[in-house]
Formats: structure tokens, sequence, C-alpha cells
């Protein structure tokens, strides 16, 4: 077909701000950010009402689209008669010459030309409108995904996801129309530098971008994971039903990968080599394969794996002081699909885990995991993470742990004496501007202690989920309060106020402090999750008769602990002859300086007892049983 040289070329706003991203781009896309998003401190942001501001904005500009597809149809029969007319002018000019009607046929070609300019023009205006929303939905699922690893640290998650799908289904349909309009508009040239080619490439690229950035993993694996123990994952695909890929059920599967493994598939980003002989792995996983299932009602296109199970780990070479539980590994969930003739490979990262092959691995794993998932950016090299963070965002991580945990928030007192562990130099009432690197989180033992920061809190945690938390959740134990600062409380308060305190010197363990008949006060030495496990905590503070009220509430000690006392055996002999019995705890320097009669026969804590502390024991009471 002849080419037409006097149309003027009409190129994309160089000042608009928005990026022709490439398909490469898909892992770590660089978008436009948001003038109406509110940063967070954890790195996440989000946009008031932005997703339903999408709605309107793409019913808006899918009238603009239709109007510029009525006015191609229109403008086709327009072209295609200037078409036929310049051909048979080409033909008598070259046969008699120059022609009176040649500037009759140059007027047709401006006229043709201008409406053909303008709807360039328009159709480039509707491409950066649609850049821009894509952009904000993108920047959306983004945002979903930090806020999931947020939520594995306890965070609260409003789960929008089905709305983000809503709007990603809009936009497919959207650049579909798009590309028509484009390819319908190759059909009808009248120069060779319109852009088209240019436009085309932009409007497949940002489709492309859409259908790979919508592959995402649902369903996180647990990110402290055992080998051979089956667990349960799940991706799902947030285009719905668009682009009939859905109607042939394609395969998932899924390979672990370690972190440098995963930094460069992600470097390369060809998604030609995304298929299992091409790809790295760091281990042997059975089940790791599932089709995707399209649900007609919910419009979800997911696939689950239900008993997938690591049966092999290799792990890289490690270096200087790292240890198994500071390596990360992810696993990488792959398939491929056809979209308009060409075959598009997808795949996604889950958040990282750690392997680990032994109990007492757990609470460092758990740090790695914790400082990833509340402090990693949105969009990052897997799996970079800062080296330090502010004392702010150290605090809202573990006060959103501990809630998690426990089902209580800290107390700003509560944080502040945290805040004393981990700066014991500082001053507890200035602005706490500084920083906490990773390993004063982890790595570094506390002043004359044996463990590190993160197993003091860990091992608090876990002992007041697993022995204390109904207590702890009615507000009944201080927790986080020095002995000092214990001290200070007890002394201007009446004989039998005592309060509850979480160990500085013994892992797990909690301590109670009360104020005696001397106006002394007695620091009990720590219980400790074994102690706990022979007899509860509300249990012993019933046990000790000097007990009256406890701090902070001031409530009488059986109003605040008598839902949690356990019944008491009855005195009675049972069919076999058997006398009843219990275990009790008994405190000498309490029940000796009140006249009490200790029982003859004593078990002991076999923990290390603090030497500041009166010595506690349990001891069993009972009657001779018969022989």
């Amino acid at each position: 077909m002849s080419q037409y040289l006097l149309m003027d070329n009409v190129g994309l706003n160089d000042n608009s701000g928005e990026a022709i991203i490439s398909s490469s781009n898909s892992s770590t896309a660089i978008l436009p950010s948001l003038s109406t998003s509110r940063s967070l401190s954890n790195g996440a942001s989000y946009c008031d009402d932005t997703l339903y501001a999408i709605h309107d904005e793409i019913s808006n500009l899918n009238l603009s689209i239709n109007k510029i597809f009525g006015e191609l149809q229109q403008f086709r029969s327009e072209y295609e008669a200037f078409h036929i007319a310049y051909n048979v002018h080409n033909q008598q000019k070259a046969i008699t010459g120059p022609h009176t009607d040649d500037l009759e046929m140059q007027q047709r070609y401006m006229s043709v030309s201008s409406k053909r300019n303008t709807m360039l023009h328009d159709l480039r205006a509707i491409i950066l409108k649609y850049d821009s929303m894509q952009s904000t939905v993108i920047i959306e699922l983004r945002n979903w995904q930090r806020n999931q690893a947020l939520a594995a640290n306890g965070a609260m998650f409003r789960d929008n996801l089905d709305d983000i799908q809503r709007c990603i289904e809009l936009l497919i349909e959207m650049i579909g129309k798009i590309l028509d309009i484009v390819n319908m508009l190759q059909t009808m040239p009248l120069d060779t530098n319109s852009g088209l080619s240019e436009l085309t490439a932009h409007a497949r690229n940002a489709q492309q971008l859409l259908i790979l950035s919508s592959f995402i993993v649902e369903k996180q694996p647990p990110q402290v994971m055992k080998k051979k123990t089956k667990f349960v994952a799940a991706v799902r695909w947030l285009i719905g039903p668009q682009l009939g890929i859905s109607a042939n059920a394609p395969s998932v599967e899924c390979i672990i990968m370690s972190e440098s493994q995963a930094q460069r598939h992600s470097a390369q980003r060809n998604m030609s080599e995304v298929t299992a002989p091409n790809l790295s792995t760091s281990g042997d996983l059975e089940n790791n394969s599932t089709a995707m299932d399209y649900d007609n009602q919910t419009r979800v296109f997911s696939g689950t794996f239900r008993t997938l199970q690591l049966w092999d780990i290799k792990r890289p070479e490690r270096k200087g002081s790292e240890s198994v539980t500071d390596e990360k590994f992810t696993l990488l969930f792959h398939t491929s699909a056809v979209v308009n003739d060409y075959r598009i490979k997808v795949w996604t990262l889950s958040l990282p885990v750690v392997v680990t092959v032994h109990g007492t691995q757990e609470p460092q794993a758990w740090a790695t995991i914790t400082w990833d998932n509340a402090f990693s950016n949105i969009v990052r090299e897997p799996f970079q993470v800062p080296e330090r963070v502010v004392w702010s965002q150290m605090a809202l991580a573990l006060n959103t742990k501990f809630e998690s945990i426990t089902g209580r928030p800290l107390t700003d007192d509560n944080l502040n004496f945290i805040y004393e562990k981990l700066f014991p130099l500082k001053n507890a009432g200035g602005e706490h501007k500084e920083y906490v690197t990773w390993t004063q989180f982890c790595k570094e033992k506390l002043p004359e202690r044996s463990f590190t920061f993160w197993e003091w809190f860990f091992a608090i945690m876990k002992l007041t989920k697993e022995h204390c938390q109904s207590i702890w959740k009615a507000g009944s134990i201080v927790g986080f309060i020095s002995k000092p600062k214990a001290d200070e409380i007890l002394r201007q308060s009446p004989v039998g106020t005592f309060l509850l305190r979480f160990s500085d010197s013994e892992l797990g363990g909690i301590t109670l402090a009360l104020t005696n008949e001397q106006n002394s006060v007695l620091m009990l030495s720590p219980w400790t999750p074994r102690d706990l496990g022979i007899r509860g905590l509300a249990d012993r503070i019933h046990d000790i008769p000097l007990l009256l009220r406890v701090y902070p509430s001031n409530r009488s000690r059986d109003d605040a602990f008598g839902e949690f006392y356990t019944q008491r055996p009855n005195n009675t002999i049972s069919a076999d002859g058997y006398v009843s019995n219990t275990i009790i705890a008994f405190v000498p320097a309490i029940e000796n300086a009140m006249g009490t009669i200790a029982p003859q026969y004593e078990i002991q804590s076999s923990q290390q007892q603090d030497i500041h502390m009166a010595k506690a024991s349990l001891q069993v009471l009972y009657e001779p049983k018969r022989t």
C-alpha cells in the first residue's frame, strides 16, 4: 500500500511522568507515586477510596474509547474512498503527467490526515490515562502484598483483593480495546513515521505487565518450616475469566530457591527461562504441581497446593558468622498460558522462609522472619532488608508481634522498659531517635546475660501464650518492669500488694514481687514454663496467703485471679482407698514469718534461683495412704 509522507508525527507527552514499561520490569516495576497516597511507617502506602475512584475513571475512559472507536469506524469509509481515489489519481498522473486536480487531492489528503492525527492524539491521551490507572492499581496490589507480610507479623489486614481483581479485569478489557484500535489504525497508514509501532509495543507491554503482576501468592507457606512436614500454599491469578486463560486450567508448579538464586532469577527477568528444567532449585518439594481452577461464582482463578512437603534442602555456602537460621529461601510458583497467539510465562515468589531442623533454632528463625516482614520495602531485590531501623519502627513491630501472640498490646511503660533493655545507657524519657541494628536485635548478648534481646523477648511471648495468656489479657500482669521500679512501687503500697513481672535473668521466667508485713519487698525466684506446667500461675498465687491485692488494678487477689484457679481435689478417699493430694507453692520466707508450719515433703524447682529473691518451693500436701 502506498505511504503518504505529509503527515506530522504526534508523540507521547514527554512531560507526562509515565514510563513505557516493558515486561522485563514485571518484578520490580518503577511506577509513578500517587500524590494522594499517604506513607505508612512500615513502608507501605494506601490511598483513600482509590479503587472506587478507579472504577469511575475506568467508566469515563471507556466512554472515550467507545467514542474514538465509533469515529474510527466512520473514518475507515472516508480513508478507503480517499485511498482508492489517490491510487487512481497516481495511475492517471503516471500516464498523462500533472493534473489540475492535484490540489484537490492534496486537500483531501490534508483532511484525512487531520482526522487521523486527531484520533492518534486522542488515543495517546487515552493511553496516558490508562497508564496512570494501571500504575495505581498495581501500586494497590503491591501494597496488598506488603500488608500481607505485615499481617504475618500480626498486623491487621484489610483484604481488598477482590476489589483489586475487579479493577484488573476492567483494565485488561480496556487495554484489549486499545490494542484493537491501534491495530485498526495500522491498517490505514498515511506515512511511515506515524508512531503506531511504538504505540503497539507500549500497549502490549502494558498488557503483559498487568498479566504478570496479577499472578500472586494468596496463601503464603509457613515462614518457618521443617523438612518432611506437610503445608499448604495457594496462588491466584487476578485476571479472572479475561483472556480465556481460565478455560484451559493451566498447571502451576512450585520449587524452592535460595536467596541468591532468587536474586539471579529476578535480575535476569527472562520469561523464556521460566521452565522447570532451566530453574535452579535448593531442595526437593513433593506434591509441587497443581491445576488452576476457576470459580464462576466468586470469579477466583487460583491453584492450591494442599500437601506440599519439603523433603530435602540444599544450603548455600555461609559467610562469616551466618547461621542456618539467617538463610532465607523462597518458593517460586510458575505457570504459562497462550494469550493473543503467543505464550506468556508468569511467576511469583513467596515471602521468605527459613528451614530449621531442630526446635532450638525456632527463636532465631523467627528473628529473621520478623525483621524481614516488618522492615522490608515494597519493591526490593530478594530479600534485602535494612541493617538498622529507628526505635519507633522497632517499637511498632514488637508491639504488633506481641499483641498478635498474646492478645493484648504493650503499654507505653512496657515499651519504655524494652527501650531501656536495648539502650541501657539512654534516658527512657528522651525522644527515642536511636537506631536498632540487626546485630543488636538478635546477635549480641544483653549486658551480663547469656542470651540476646530477641531470645529474651521471644521466650516471654512463648511463656505468656502457653501459660498465662488469659491473665495477661485481663491486665493482671505488669510484665515489663524493672526490679528497681517494682521495688519503688511496692514500698509505697499496703502490705500484701503484689505484682507480676517478666524475669530479666531467666529466659521465659515470670516472677512475683510483694510487700510483706515488715514493709519489705520480697521478690520470688522466677517461675519458668516448666514450673508453670507443674502448677499454674493463678494457683501459685492462690497458694500464698499474704498476697492480697494486685498492682496496678488494686483488685483483690481472688477477684483478679479467681476465675483462673483450678478446682482443688476433695479430701475424700477414692474407691481404691487412695487419698487425693495436690501440689502447692510454698515460700518459707513468708510462711515462717507468719508462723505457718511447713509441710513435711518438699519438691523444689530445678531451675536456677535468683540470689536476690526469697526461695520459693513447691510442696505436696497429703494424708497417709493405705498400704
